[in-house]
């Protein structure tokens, strides 16, 4: 594979297909449903050339033989990565108000852990959406630089790596049983933890393992070998087409069959055929030859532009274009000068030039981070500005600053009617403006837990907790109930709340309390909210209309419960919004810090003349 007697130009056009899979499912879904496939193709094609590139290699012993590989991976794979993750980390800092999570992302690449750290950050219930992020792709080379940290200790012990007739029987067979374990894992933990079987190794190590074995496989020349060679490579390829169209929801099915179909191309494509000819086509090649470069940049410049221009049908020529030349001059100028260069004899000193670079480019980034984003920002409105009210709420179980066990959060100082506030971090919005109206409608205090769930999942459900709360309610308290929207009728999260709601109207009933339920404030999509702030621009402005039908969903349930005797309804767009808009940004104070949304500290006391209107005060 890596002598030119080995090369298979056809893997090169396999990666082409890869690649352009994966940019057209980021350009837009709708165009290719399941093109992020492409990065699976990616791995079995790189298990494939991993396999090849340690078993073809002459080396004088162990040492020899592992330093010689983690050479060509530094040259192969840093070049191009700390250029990319430099120049996309000071583009960030010009958009993006709150850029750290994008830059910390960016400098766990440089060491092969984004894949570990964007698993860790995925439970971050105030997190930016992966589509701002524009080193969110980089999680593959981490699965794949974790693979490469003992792979090679495996051939070489079974003495495959030393060219020795070693056991390649018994290493494919260690594969094979290691892969089963790995693709069960993966099934089991896509049900129910989709962001650990997208990021973890384990759980993707089929896939590259798929690749190692069909190596190890064609060194043979067995019937098997030749039976698998004689499928028709034409219809494979038909099929990992016709694979990257299917729906989401088939996910785990097309991962399998995409990986299936690479490893049997990779088996059969032949000269003569249909299939070899598109793949060794001389543009195919060349887009082959380029992907690793093409694969970093063309998540940047999608990225960068959801800050700026947006993605739309006439941007998508020139973005492909600049995603094409900045691919070229990084593989022309970087990325294959710094491949086919010596560095510095001996070895050694090209890990530490590799080390040295990427150590040196960290810093950068935490210089950027720590000290400049601030003076790049090209926004009116900084950091400091898009600060959620949630942040030191002592009882929102979703903040950043939780400091009061849950058990004391509804645990009343008296018997004086009060306020009761409860439903996810929608609900902790209401309670600023909450407290400021207390006291003068007759209530002594407010209480409030909000996104309990994720600390107790049982609360709703008969927990201890809730009973205690329960049993401590009297008939002037007041419960206020608000939730963020569900996207449909009858999905998980709304038959979620209107289990609550159904506890909570219970619970009047036996108390005597009544319970107010709020609706939602306007829904932003993320890559509309943030961008619409950068390049000096002031904030994006939802049309009432338009925030009306996104949360259409949850006012049809909270109506449904409403008697207006014990269960009451709110709509807080009578004073967010006005006729026709619903501004971001209201004179010239920024509401909200996020696209959620979640109020500002200035946005949480707009509700207060709401609050005074509808609110009952106390008998």
């Amino acid at each position: 594979m890596n002598s030119k007697g080995n090369y298979r130009p056809e893997i090169d056009g396999l990666r082409a297909f890869a690649v352009v899979a994966v940019i057209c499912n980021h350009l837009s879904e709708n165009i290719l449903p399941s093109g992020y496939l492409g990065v699976d193709v990616f791995f079995v094609i790189s298990g494939y050339v991993i396999t090849a590139s340690l078993i073809e290699r002459d080396c004088k012993g162990l040492w020899d033989y592992i330093t010689s590989f983690y050479a060509r991976r530094i040259k192969r794979l840093i070049p191009a990565l700390v250029l990319f993750v430099l120049i996309t980390s000071v583009f960030i800092c010009l958009v993006n108000p709150s850029p750290f999570l994008a830059l910390w992302t960016g400098l766990s690449s440089l060491f092969g852990l984004s894949n570990l750290y964007l698993l860790k950050r995925s439970a971050d219930y105030f997190a930016q959406s992966a589509e701002l992020n524009p080193f969110i792709h980089t999680w593959s080379l981490g699965v794949e630089e974790q693979f490469y940290l003992f792979f090679p200790f495996l051939l070489w012990y079974a003495g495959i790596g030393r060219k020795k007739r070693g056991n390649w029987m018994g290493v494919t067979l260690v594969l094979v049983g290691l892969s089963i374990g790995s693709l069960v894992g993966f099934a089991y933990l896509y049900e129910i933890n989709q962001n650990a079987a997208y990021f973890l190794m384990p759980v993707r190590f089929w896939e590259l393992a798929a690749g190692c074995m069909v190596f190890l496989t064609l060194q043979g020349r067995s019937d098997f070998v030749k039976t698998l060679e004689s499928v028709p490579p034409t219809l494979v390829l038909s099929g990992m087409i016709a694979t990257l169209f299917m729906p989401n929801s088939a996910a785990v099915f097309a991962t399998v069959l995409i990986v299936i179909l690479t490893s049997f191309l990779i088996f059969c494509v032949r000269e003569g055929t249909v299939a070899f000819e598109l793949l060794t086509a001389r543009s195919a090649v060349y887009l082959g030859m380029i992907s690793y470069s093409l694969y970093l940049w063309h998540w940047g410049v999608i990225s960068i532009s959801q800050w700026t221009t947006g993605i739309y049908w006439w941007t998508i020529p020139f973005q492909v274009t600049l995603m094409f030349l900045l691919a070229v001059f990084s593989y022309h100028f970087v990325e294959l000068p710094l491949r086919r260069n010596a560095w510095f004899n001996p070895r050694w000193n090209t890990f530490i030039v590799g080390g040295g670079s990427v150590i040196a480019s960290a810093c950068m980034i935490v210089i950027l981070g720590k000290s400049l984003h601030g003076f790049l920002y090209t926004g009116v409105y900084k950091h400091s500005d898009f600060v959620h009210v949630q942040s030191d709420m002592e009882c929102e179980l979703g903040g950043s600053r939780v400091s009061k066990a849950p058990g004391k959060c509804l645990a009343r100082e008296n018997v004086e009617p009060s306020i009761f506030v409860l439903g996810n971090s929608h609900a902790s919005n209401l309670v600023p403006s909450l407290q400021q109206v207390s006291k003068d409608l007759g209530y002594f205090n407010v209480y409030y837990l909000t996104n309990v769930q994720m600390f107790d999942p049982d609360f709703w459900t008969g927990s201890k907790l809730f009973e205690e709360f329960s049993l401590s309610l009297g008939k002037n308290d007041l419960i206020v109930y608000s939730h963020s929207s569900p996207n449909l009728l009858k999905d998980s999260m709304s038959e979620q709340i209107e289990m609550q709601i159904n506890v909570l109207r219970n619970l009047t009933i036996s108390s005597g309390a009544k319970l107010v339920l709020v609706d939602d404030l306007p829904d932003f999509k993320e890559s509309e909210f943030f961008p619409s702030f950068s390049l000096f621009r002031d904030g994006f402005s939802l049309g009432k209309g338009e925030a009306i039908t996104r949360r259409i969903v949850l006012t049809n349930i909270l109506k449904s419960y409403t008697d207006e005797k014990t269960v009451k309804y709110i709509d807080p767009f009578e004073v967010v919004c006005n006729e026709g808009q619903c501004p971001s940004v209201r004179d010239g104070k920024l509401m909200y810090a996020d696209s959620s949304p979640h109020f500002t500290k200035e946005g949480a006391k707009s509700l207060v003349p709401l609050f005074h209107g509808y609110l009952p005060p106390v008998n």
